[in-house]
């Protein structure tokens, strides 16, 4: 006889399990920021990461209350000068220190040995001095100098006493007091310059409001610093609208979403402001020699950016921190003005007057 068939396991009815998508893992930094690694992103796709249309509207408010924000506070220390922006840049310094560390922590395939605690605290502190004591020994270059290179020689002794020391403890040391110290310290420096007159009866900055300041407030350092704020904003704004419109070809590896459009529009944008402010803000120098320094503004700012681009990539982070809400870090939002107020700086000092008449009257 036949057997009789085994009767069939009701579940096997229902349909498979469906498999849900990686979720992306995320770790937190030393500090405590949670970060998303960019590999876990970059394995996920596109359509398993849509935001609801709530989020990215919450993101967007978050994004302009931040920028609004920073605007207001940036505009009032850059008119008031002096000690509230030799201490505002301070904040900077230390703060930009701390996720420039936070990175470097996280590279762990790169330098798998990071500056201990200490070290990464000493050059907080050396980075936030550095405008303090620039703006306190009335802009003497000299004196940034020093306190770089003693703070530098004092975290190598230190390190060398220490028994488990390494190489490259010292190179992620030296390029931290560099890049978040010194480098930003010249916006201090460009701020600062004095000795030649805007508000001549040809420029539009002599008939500025006396309720403002009056004309007597423009002077060169106070025109170049919102010259080059302008101008790299301006850079960021036509890089975006040629890259978006017209964006085929990309510019580098290192920042995929960077096209070659998109930089000729940044570049257009970044020279054709620096040129106008030039004219407008009655600066000692023609309209060409503007649209020159805005060609130097925009390369300056486009490495600045891309620098930081390495890093992060490096250290699988998304963003190098996040204490700007909808923005990141500071570094994400300043990174490319990070080379050009050193820049800017010495070409006010080379290119408009010479060396011998620009120190002759009494740039800062």
């Amino acid at each position: 006889s036949r057997p009789k068939p085994r009767p069939r396991d009701p579940r096997s009815r229902l349909p498979p399990p469906r498999r849900l998508a990686r979720r992306s893992p995320s770790r937190r930094t030393w500090w405590g920021a949670r970060v998303e690694s960019a590999a876990s992103d970059a394995a996920v796709g596109e359509g398993e990461r849509k935001p609801t249309k709530g989020k990215g509207v919450s993101n967007l408010l978050k994004r302009t209350v931040s920028s609004l924000f920073m605007v207001a506070v940036g505009g009032v220390v850059i008119f008031a000068g002096g000690w509230p922006w030799a201490l505002a840049m301070a904040l900077f310094n230390g703060a930009s220190c701390v996720e420039y560390f936070g990175m470097v922590r996280e590279m762990n395939k790169e330098l798998p040995y990071p500056p201990p605690e200490w070290c990464i605290n000493l050059c907080v502190a050396a980075c936030a001095s550095l405008p303090v004591l620039l703006h306190a020994t009335g802009g003497k270059m000299t004196s940034i100098i020093v306190a770089t290179v003693i703070s530098f020689t004092a975290i190598c002794a230190a390190l060398i006493v220490n028994e488990e020391s390494h190489f490259n403890e010292f190179t992620s040391s030296l390029f931290g007091l560099i890049y978040c110290g010194f480098l930003p310290t010249f916006w201090v420096k460009l701020r600062g310059m004095s000795g030649v007159s805007l508000a001549t009866p040809d420029s539009l900055l002599h008939h500025w409001p006396a309720w403002l300041g009056g004309p007597g407030i423009w002077t060169l350092g106070l025109a170049a610093t919102i010259t080059i704020v302008l101008s790299v904003v301006s850079a960021d704004v036509g890089a975006y609208a040629f890259g978006k419109n017209f964006g085929k070809n990309k510019l580098t590896a290192v920042s995929p979403n960077k096209t070659v459009e998109g930089a000729i529009g940044g570049l257009l944008a970044c020279a054709g402001t620096c040129a106008a402010l030039f004219s407008v803000m009655g600066w000692p120098g023609t309209a060409w020699q503007g649209a020159f320094l805005g060609v130097t503004v925009f390369f300056t700012s486009v490495f600045g950016d891309l620098l930081e681009s390495v890093m992060k990539r490096n250290a699988t982070m998304k963003d190098s921190g996040n204490l700007i809400p909808g923005h990141g870090g500071l570094l994400d939002r300043f990174d490319s003005y990070i080379f050009t107020g050193s820049v800017t700086y010495f070409f006010v000092i080379a290119v408009l007057g010479g060396f011998r008449r620009v120190f002759s009257v009494g740039y800062y």
